[in-house]
């Protein structure tokens, strides 16, 4: 995977909430989830993306849970299909299946990092 993972989660759409293009070198996000919010990150922003975690909170905290575990995920592991399909709002969890499946989550990336400090010593 390259870039942040919270590109997963917000499709990349030509109009900012008000209907408008913007100003050259906007780019507007939709969150998948939520109110499917459009925000806008202006070319003064750098790319800041707080306002995209910020919003993914708001609109879905499991969301932003599952977001965590894969911002924190080692590259070398890469991201597979069904997490990305999750992410974008393709495959569609239960309150129970979405817990159950943040727990898996956690318990896989403990036990990587914990491989990786094993092999650090």
């Amino acid at each position: 995977m390259t870039g942040n993972p919270i590109y997963f989660f917000y499709e990349h759409v030509t109009l900012n909430a008000n209907g408008l293009v913007g100003n050259p070198g906007d780019k507007h996000y939709q969150c998948y989830h939520g109110g499917q919010r459009i925000l806008t990150i202006t070319k003064a922003m750098r790319c800041c993306l707080s306002g995209l975690i910020g919003n993914l909170k708001t609109a879905n905290e499991a969301m932003s849970q599952f977001y965590t575990i894969l911002n924190n995920w080692p590259c070398s592991e890469g991201i597979m299909q069904d997490e990305i399909d999750i992410a974008s709002g393709t495959v569609s969890l239960s309150e129970s299946k979405a817990s159950e499946f943040l727990q898996e989550l956690e318990k896989k990336s403990e036990n990587i990092h914990k491989a990786f400090a094993i092999q650090e010593e």
